[in-house]
């Protein structure tokens, strides 16, 4: 008579490799974690530029004979190494604060869009561990997300 079913040796080496493939994933996948949550906050960061060129199109006059917008009226888009900020005048309407784990960097000290939505070319640079993502805006005011930091 045929025996059927695994011996016990062959159940314990099945559940070893089992054991040594899941060793190997796991650590793979808390890596793409950390790379999605990254990836994540440099898209909101670009979100909030793109909203900050579009408020500056809104209140700028497009017109010669519209009277100039005050500077203190002028909403700023400011920054720190833990977050941003929209700001007018001395009042923060909106904020967004960065994981403890993500630090924010830029080439410059703030954001500068005309009412047509050009743009003084700037970087942003968020960083966690050794992972970065660079959210750039270029002359024409085009925001983008890159892995790569701009040449």
């Amino acid at each position: 008579m045929k025996e059927r079913g695994f011996s016990l040796l062959e159940l314990v080496v099945v559940i070893g490799i089992l054991g040594i493939l899941t060793a190997v994933a796991i650590p793979s996948l808390a890596w793409r974690g950390e790379r999605l949550r990254l990836d994540y906050e440099a898209a909101r960061l670009a979100t909030e530029v793109r909203y900050y060129r579009e408020l500056i199109a809104t209140i700028q006059p497009q017109h010669k004979e519209f009277p100039e917008v005050s500077k203190e009226s002028t909403p700023t888009l400011g920054f720190d190494i833990h977050g941003y900020y929209l700001k007018t005048g001395n009042k923060i309407s909106r904020s967004y604060k960065l994981p403890a784990d993500i630090r924010l960097f830029a080439n410059r000290r703030e954001v500068v869009f005309s009412s047509s939505g050009e743009a003084n070319p700037m970087t942003f640079c968020l960083q966690q561990g050794n992972y970065k993502r660079y959210v750039i805006i270029d002359i024409a005011g085009r925001v983008r997300v890159s892995r790569v930091p701009p040449e």
